[in-house]
């Protein structure tokens, strides 16, 4: 049971003295108060206790005799420079704070101090013998030993070290988080892009455009272009672009297309760039594709994200879902959920739509449109899957063929040039699919025109 500092017999009292000189913590007093009387004493009155003994403990201290034995230890342990547990381990028998206590007594007696570490080291420099310091001194040969082979070691000083302080760390840790914040506010990619689409017809037309190739000998430069000129002039119809929209062969790990290259690089830049600001306004968002990264990686450059940029659209980066929400006016808004990436894991050279049911699988099963780019073949369909119908669409390419093409068995296909169209109702959720620019423009005039 507990009790406090006045209840306590002699026993307990010489008991709890003797565990305060040995510097046991309160805790450590109660648990051996409690293995020896069975009982324990309360912080609060522990605390008073060892205040109201503390002049008793002084008095024991100061009045505790030690051996000359024991004060040569001690002033080899001084003057090697001890650690409390060195010091411990070499006088067993003497509390931490008692021998604190004494070491302090004999430097303010001059018995110890830096004059007498002094006085010791000049004996070593003079050569002195071990034998003759330890009875000079009186301090045990180990100690003198000790310190002799930390004097005779040779030593490096230096002057003018500079150092940094742990001030100096937290400012560059500063400094790395503003940079780090600053770096990411320049990054514009992101993987939603919420848009919306205010139009009085009844439906609009969504072209997947991608892998472009624009400087190759073997793109269909004339065809792209009554495509964009189609597009342009069209009302109600907009453009996703899926990457792809130079070679770039200047880097790259296909060196043989720099051979069919009809431009250098830089070139094909700034007249991409200018291409597709004829689409300003119909253009939605803007994708990387493989040879666009190249840049990116190599020079830290990324022609679509500079486009969206300077268009104001969004930037998916190598994809991202699209919540495209028509408004009509007569109707609730219409949400067409779109996935559109340049590229993806499993697919198939038999089925290009599999690689977009793969989205579904393993991304979300949500999309009404999944769109993938980057094999040059293109094909849309309409398709009931996973119990939702949904449109799959594989871009396709205005670049026919090339040498690397020819190598991989790949054969020229006019449809490549059908870039594929989704048509979609502002007023009900209806898809319909078609392939080519200038035949989706044809049903989309005719449609608006007798809804």
């Amino acid at each position: 049971m507990p009790f406090n500092g006045k209840t306590l017999s002699s026993k307990e009292k010489s008991y709890l003295i003797k565990l305060i000189k040995e510097g046991k913590t309160r805790t450590r007093c109660n648990e051996m108060l409690m293995a020896k009387f069975g009982r324990t004493i309360s912080e609060r009155n522990l605390s008073r206790f060892r205040a109201i003994n503390n002049l008793h403990f002084k008095k024991f201290v100061q009045e505790s005799s030690y051996s000359p034995k024991e004060i040569s230890i001690i002033k080899g342990l001084f003057l090697i420079e001890a650690s409390s547990q060195r010091r411990s381990k070499d006088l067993p028998n003497r509390g931490c704070i008692s021998m604190r206590d004494k070491m302090k007594r004999l430097k303010y007696d001059g018995a110890m101090g830096e004059d007498l570490r002094n006085a010791v080291k000049a004996d070593v420099l003079k050569g002195k013998s071990v034998k003759s310091m330890e009875k000079k001194h009186g301090i045990p040969a180990k100690y003198i030993s000790e310190f002799k082979k930390g004097v005779d070691e040779s030593k490096v000083e230096i002057d003018n070290l500079k150092r940094w302080e742990d001030a100096d760390i937290d400012n560059a840790l500063d400094q790395i988080e503003k940079s780090q914040q600053a770096l990411r506010n320049l990054e514009s990619d992101q993987s939603i892009a919420n848009l919306s689409i205010s139009t009085s017809s009844k439906y609009i037309a969504l072209m997947f455009l991608s892998d472009i190739h624009l400087e190759n000998v073997n793109t269909d430069t004339p065809q792209l272009r009554r495509d964009i000129e189609i597009v342009k002039n069209t009302k109600d119809f907009y453009v996703g672009f899926g990457g792809d929209l130079i070679d770039n062969f200047m880097v790259g790990p296909h060196k043989e297309g720099a051979i069919e290259a009809v431009m250098p690089p830089k070139a094909a830049r700034l007249v991409a760039g200018k291409f597709l600001e004829k689409l300003r306004g119909k253009l939605l968002w803007t994708i990387i594709g493989c040879h666009d990264a190249w840049d990116r990686d190599y020079a830290d450059y990324n022609l679509p994200e500079h486009i969206a940029r300077k268009q104001g659209i969004p930037y998916l980066g190598h994809g991202g879902d699209i919540n495209l929400t028509l408004k009509n006016g007569k109707n609730k808004p219409v949400l067409y959920e779109i996935h559109a990436r340049h590229k993806y894991k499993g697919s198939s050279a038999q089925d290009g739509t599999a690689v977009c049911k793969n989205v579904l699988r393993s991304i979300d099963p949500k999309f009404d449109i999944v769109a993938i780019s980057h094999n040059h073949f293109a094909q849309i369909k309409i398709e009931d899957f996973l119990r939702k119908q949904r449109v799959f669409v594989r871009t396709g390419s205005y670049k026919k063929e090339d040498r690397f093409s020819k190598k991989m068995g790949f054969e020229n296909s006019e449809f490549n040039a059908k870039i594929p169209v989704v048509i979609l109702n502002t007023q009900t959720k209806e898809m319909m699919v078609q392939s080519g620019v200038k035949a989706a423009a044809t049903l989309i005039n005719s449609l608006n025109k007798t809804r």
